[in-house]
């Protein structure tokens, strides 16, 4: 009796997570999605590892797999999973163990791993099935891919060196094509995936190609050059009988006509003198983020641009203030802006995006991934708002549609759900992934914001997949369960015994990497011993350093890290403890007068003796004092 009742159960559920499907995949196909489809949290919910950095990452609805690639020629596979288990969602008892399900459920669920090229990935694609996928590697290989299985399914070898433009094609038979920018000069490459050979060449760019997107309902491509050049092309036919492709579009063909080019704003890059860095293809509108900072939403029936929005840094330093940034917030991430436009070699594959609805336009910007209501000219949410003071988001992929569960396999492993059928809801299992500049790892975006309600030092965001290095240490949230270190918030008062006297400081949050590493080198006695180098009157103390003359000490990394300014904490008044160093960014172990972490609340008599004593002229006391011991509690 008990075995047939858990048949009927598992039936109903199947029936019932069979509908929720439906429904998602109805309101995804025919362009309905409300913005309550898109996640829109502040903070990303996890975040996973490559062994370098993440260049590339792309979605498919259709199997619920993400496919993401790093510069080492390494592509992994992730199965995507809910974003809350069934049974947490519905039982209300659960809510204060919230985040330990959630853990359990942490987005996407690693699959497999090729270590598919050598050197990097300079594109990663996806067919309009979204089944099969294929990786270009600047070796000049071509790696195809089975996504519901991912297997590597076959490869094409060539001499070519391959550009960072590459695009599914659909010919008039249905056969899959491939076509890949030169890198060397205008050519597109068009591969076949049923002979995996190269089938045409087309030369209509004076310039490599820089982006390249195929349109499903009209059966053609649109291709940019690095001069500013815009081509749109038939894919179903060729200018000549032997050609697949490369013909103008035809209302014959494609069910749309550009009679006259000089009518449309297709050369509006070329009069700015600019080009496209990357393009996103919708069903109706295509969407182009330009070298200049500048996206540009075009009508593809027409080739008039609809909408235009200035992404350049001077906008944001105009309005600083209006996205939360102070000064030294603002300084610090146009400082990265400013990087990043001297690189030529940053992938960015996908900065822009829009919803199945092309009305929610989506672009990565310096204050986050701005979601934009492009026909109401409004901005609806900064996703990562809170992160993009950390992290500048670069390439990034929405993924719509439910984590496509097999009901099965999770009773199978014993995780399969047991609330009545009546009492299920289907959880929103939409997902952003973003890639980040110059980082190892890519962040996953849900519905959930983890940071929200709870104490973020509890809150374990970051995976940690692959072995770290010690820059991810520095970076990462769970930096102090890597280095084996106590969690540094739980203190907040710290003791220096020294041969003058005891000086009570006050410890302050808001800057978790400086009080980890003050934390952990007290408590090591790594201060043990240390004197006072250097005392200036009526000015400061210095100490800290191992060697003694101020040019040594090392944090708990093994290297320097990163100033952290709060705006509350500055040298506003006497007795402020903060870190020495070398310069921005080159914090180490000693403390002086840059980050500051600490006030002293008794001692200051200690702290007035020391700062009178006698130097030389280097202002190194000529009779040492000593720190004994540090005490932290």
């Amino acid at each position: 009796m008990g075995v047939e009742k858990r048949k009927q159960e598992t039936a109903a559920a199947g029936d019932e997570n069979q509908k929720s499907r439906k429904l998602a995949r109805t309101r995804i196909s025919s362009g309905v999605v409300p913005l309550d489809e898109i996640p829109t949290s502040s903070h990303y919910h996890v975040s996973f590892m490559h062994k370098s950095n993440v260049t590339h990452a792309i979605s498919s609805a259709r199997h619920g797999y993400v496919v993401t690639a790093c510069d080492q020629g390494i592509v992994k596979f992730w199965k995507r999973t809910p974003s809350i288990p069934l049974e947490a969602s519905n039982d209300k008892k659960t809510s204060n163990n919230k985040m330990k399900e959630e853990e359990s459920y942490p987005c996407l669920e690693f699959c497999k791993s090729y270590t598919a090229h050598v050197g990097p990935i300079m594109a990663l694609c996806l067919d309009p099935s979204e089944g099969t996928a294929a990786s270009i590697g600047a070796d000049g290989l071509i790696k195809i891919y089975d996504v519901s299985t991912f297997d590597a399914t076959s490869m094409i070898k060539t001499s070519h060196t391959f550009g960072n433009a590459a695009s599914f094609l659909q010919d008039a038979a249905k056969d899959l094509l491939l076509a890949i920018s030169d890198a060397n000069d205008g050519s597109i490459h068009i591969y076949s995936l049923g002979t995996l050979q190269l089938i045409q060449t087309l030369q209509f760019h004076s310039g490599p190609v820089t982006a390249l997107a195929y349109n499903t309902k009209h059966k053609c491509c649109v291709s940019c050059d690095k001069q500013g050049t815009i081509e749109l092309w038939d894919c179903t036919r060729g200018s000549k009988e032997s050609e697949a492709v490369g013909s103008s579009c035809s209302m014959t063909s494609n069910q749309l006509e550009i009679n006259n080019k000089m009518k449309t704003d297709l050369y509006s890059l070329t009069k700015k003198k600019t080009y496209a860095v990357s393009m996103y293809m919708g069903q109706n509108y295509f969407v182009i983020f330009g070298a200049d900072h500048k996206v540009r939403v075009f009508e593809l029936g027409s080739g008039k641009i609809a909408v235009r929005y200035d992404e350049r840094l001077s906008v944001y330093e105009a309005n600083s203030a209006k996205f939360g940034m102070d000064d030294i917030t603002f300084g610090k991430r146009a400082s990265v802006e400013r990087e990043m436009q001297e690189q030529t070699d940053i992938p960015l594959q996908q900065l822009v995006q829009l919803d199945p609805s092309e009305r929610i336009l989506m672009i990565s910007t310096m204050v986050g991934i701005k979601l934009i209501d492009w026909k109401r000219n409004k901005v609806l949410k900064i996703v990562g708002k809170a992160d993009a003071s950390q992290l500048r988001f670069l390439s990034f992929c929405l993924c719509l549609g439910d984590a496509k569960v097999n009901q099965q396999m999770q009773l199978s492993r014993g995780q399969g759900g047991s609330v009545a059928v009546g009492d299920r809801k289907a959880s929103n299992d939409s997902l952003i992934v973003a890639l980040s500049y110059k980082q190892r790892r890519f962040y996953v975006f849900s519905h959930i914001d983890p940071l929200k309600d709870q104490d973020q030092e509890e809150v374990s965001r970051d995976v940690w997949n692959e072995a770290p290095t010690s820059q991810d240490r520095l970076l990462g949230s769970e930096v102090s369960n890597i280095t084996g270190a106590n969690n540094a918030a739980a203190y907040s008062k710290a003791i220096l015994r020294t041969t003058m006297g005891d000086i009570h400081i006050k410890l302050f949050g808001g800057i978790p990497k400086t009080l980890e590493n003050f934390c952990t080198h007290a408590r090591s006695g790594y201060y043990d011993n240390v004197i006072f180098h250097r005392c200036i009157k009526e000015f400061m103390i210095q100490t800290g350093d191992p060697l003694g003359d101020g040019t040594g000490g090392e944090s708990i990394w093994g290297g320097e890290f990163e100033d952290e300014f709060v705006r509350e904490l500055r040298h506003d008044r006497p007795f402020t403890v903060s870190m020495a160093n070398a310069g921005p960014n080159t914090n180490g172990s000693q403390y002086n007068k840059h980050t500051v972490f600490g006030r002293v609340t008794q001692g200051m008599d200690v702290c007035t003796m020391i700062e009178n004593v006698k130097t030389d002229t280097m202002d190194k006391p000529l009779d040492e004092i000593r720190i004994m011991s540090v005490d932290i509690e």
